[in-house]
């Protein structure tokens, strides 16, 4: 199946899903739901920045080189390092995974193009998880809010702006995550996030969990 994530300023970008691929995901902490590290050779960030990725070398068996044709145009709202979400619509162009083109006259643009071209995506949305998670932030991943989500790029040289703007982060200056917050996640036709957001919100086994804790819609959507 085709995975494939859209969006009102015109990004469109397809994920090409093997039945293998989908498996390996679910082997992952994040997919398990496992978010402490209680078990041997587990990998879980303490406290969790963010839920499943819909893809990442997880599914390529861990090969962090191996080819797959992820190809589109994605334009990202917010990235790491930026003070303020982005006025303009930039386009960040990927074939075969990798940065192709970045198109845009702003500076923010600009600084993306130097940033971004040639570098490799690792990461093919990352999504948020915490209803009352704040949900137009962009530190340290994006936002952790349902159905936000957030596209790592590996670079493909250092970069100055992240040394200059994030000395102090965490990841290191061969790293950018580009941010949306109201992208239409499908598969095959089936809506994952519509518009941002989250569809399994509604899921009638995730509202009855958390009827047993207050109100479900205030719980699951109240920052929605």
């Amino acid at each position: 199946f085709t995975l494939r994530f859209t969006d009102e300023r015109g990004s469109d970008l397809a994920i090409p899903y093997t039945r293998a691929m989908r498996e390996a995901m679910f082997v992952g902490n994040r997919w398990r739901g496992k978010m402490t590290a209680d078990e041997p050779g587990c990998y879980v960030h303490y406290l969790p920045t963010h839920g499943p990725n819909f893809w990442d070398s997880t599914a390529m068996q861990q090969d962090t080189g191996a080819a797959i044709a992820i190809d589109g145009m994605l334009s990202p709202q917010w990235a790491i390092g930026f003070a303020q979400p982005f006025a303009e619509n930039i386009a960040v162009v990927f074939e075969n995974r990798h940065v192709t083109a970045v198109r845009g006259a702003s500076d923010e643009a600009r600084i993306l193009r130097d940033m971004l071209m040639g570098g490799k995506l690792i990461e093919g949305g990352g999504c948020g998880f915490n209803p009352k998670a704040p949900r137009h932030t962009i530190y340290p991943a994006g936002s952790n809010a349902p159905g936000a989500l957030h596209f790592g790029i590996d670079l493909a040289k250092p970069s100055d702006y992240i040394r200059k703007m994030m000395p102090m982060w965490e990841e290191p200056p061969v790293h950018q995550d580009l941010v949306t917050f109201d992208t239409t996640v499908t598969a095959n036709g089936t809506t994952i996030i519509d518009r941002g957001f989250l569809m399994a919100l509604r899921d009638p086994t995730v509202v009855a969990m958390a009827a047993r804790y207050g109100d479900p819609v205030d719980l699951l959507e109240g920052s929605v």
